[in-house]
């Protein structure tokens, strides 16, 4: 049987570090990358439209300088957080967040091109070498430095390829009204992706200080979303995103996003399932007894499905309610932070869990309701809803089972 033979203690220190290393980047490269989407096609019919790639990829990479510039010069206020002040890779951490957040960039630049056979290929590929090179010295009893060492070489790898991608698919000229207007775009959608994406933050915040990094480490082991969940919904809401601006083709988008999101529905439902059905033999196997307890976490994330498989959102921003979009991410921000502190005395780590499911959900039903008062628009015409009634409630079924009775 093979098992992670790195103490939790020094697992939990090395999750606390991506974690707060993250929180300089996640929120400002949705933002620039979901104002490229539109801005791809607004340029497509300039003569300059070449360039469009090489100038985001170059917008990119310097707010990745700067984001790594700003977790080198606060190294000294996070090594007062307990436990960080022993840890020997920091800056090979800071390092890794550097090269790796505009890599980003990858996906979206095949899913404008259409090309999704080579983002399959590039997913399997980058996902086999961090299995070889992050998790494989786990396995063997290395030092976990040796795993960051992992993490910085693969993405070393992907800005290697990002960088013919650009090469291939983009002229290499700088395009000032460009960068002014994807600046522009850009800056207030990473406000609003720094609010909807804080819940894990906060999530894992509230685990800090009421927890030891011990308890951390085992939250952030199965705090995660199916990946393929979240690139198969994000891509589909990115991809529709460009086809509402032809107002005439609006119920035929609607309709193209119900069909999609059905198709989806098929696919992720039953992944869901699987996993959670399969969360709780595989944790000690694949990592330590001591990591059981991810599996519980893993499990509830994995419920996750029944709001990312819907897509009122796509129909809000597509029809361009940027505000009530950044609304909808501060109520769930306040909701996240109440509900996780109310079900974190009676359930502990997976009561933050569950607030988590329970506020992506909320947020779902507000924007729904949103767009059938407001805009006029059904749930149920961009929506499969029997479909998605059916599928929710087996999955929650199965892990109700999964989860007290097996």
């Amino acid at each position: 049987m093979v098992k992670l033979s790195v103490p939790q203690s020094q697992i939990g220190h090395y999750e606390m570090l991506l974690f707060l290393t993250n929180l300089l980047a996640t929120f400002w490269i949705t933002g620039m990358i979901q104002a490229l989407l539109p801005l791809y096609g607004k340029f497509q019919n300039d003569e300059r439209k070449s360039s469009v790639l090489y100038n985001a990829f170059i917008l990119i990479l310097s707010l990745s300088l700067l984001s790594g510039a700003i977790a080198f010069l606060i190294k000294g206020l996070l090594f007062k957080v307990d436990g960080i002040a022993s840890l020997p890779f920091y800056n090979l951490v800071i390092l890794y967040l550097t090269l790796s957040t505009p890599t980003l960039l990858i996906e979206y630049i095949y899913l404008l091109k259409d090309k999704p056979r080579q983002m399959i290929i590039y997913g399997v590929t980058t996902h086999v070498l961090q299995v070889l090179l992050v998790i494989g010295p786990l396995l063997i009893d290395i030092n976990i430095e040796y795993s960051v060492y992992g993490l910085i070489a693969i993405s070393a790898i992907r800005i290697i390829w990002l960088i013919i991608l650009i090469y291939k698919n983009s002229a290499l000229t700088i395009n000032k009204e460009f960068l002014k207007e994807h600046t522009k775009q850009g800056f207030p959608l990473a406000l609003k992706y720094l609010i909807s994406s804080s819940g894990t933050y906060i999530d894992q915040a509230i685990i800090t200080t009421h927890f030891d990094p011990a308890t951390f480490a085992i939250y952030r082991f199965g705090a995660r979303e199916i990946p393929l969940i979240t690139l198969m919904t994000v891509g589909l809401s990115n991809s529709m995103l460009a086809e509402f601006g032809d107002k005439t083709k609006l119920l035929s988008t609607l309709k193209e996003i119900k069909q999609k999101s059905l198709k989806l529905m098929h696919l992720l439902f039953p992944l869901a399932i699987l996993t959670i059905l399969l969360s709780k033999p595989l944790f000690p196997i694949i990592f330590s007894p001591e990591f059981a307890e991810s599996a519980n976490i893993l499990m509830i994330y994995a419920l996750i499905i029944t709001s990312r498989a819907i897509f009122p959102q796509t129909v809000t921003m597509g029809l361009q309610r940027n505000g009530i979009a950044l609304l909808a991410s501060i109520v769930e921000m306040v909701l996240n932070i109440a509900l996780s502190l109310l079900l974190l005395i009676p359930f502990g780590i997976e009561g933050v869990a569950m607030a988590t499911v329970i506020v992506y959900l909320m947020e779902k039903v507000f924007l729904a309701y949103y767009n059938q008062v407001k805009l006029g628009i059904p749930f149920q015409v961009y929506t499969p809803v029997r479909p998605f009634v059916i599928y929710s409630v087996a999955t929650i079924a199965v892990y109700c089972i999964a989860r007290f009775i097996i």
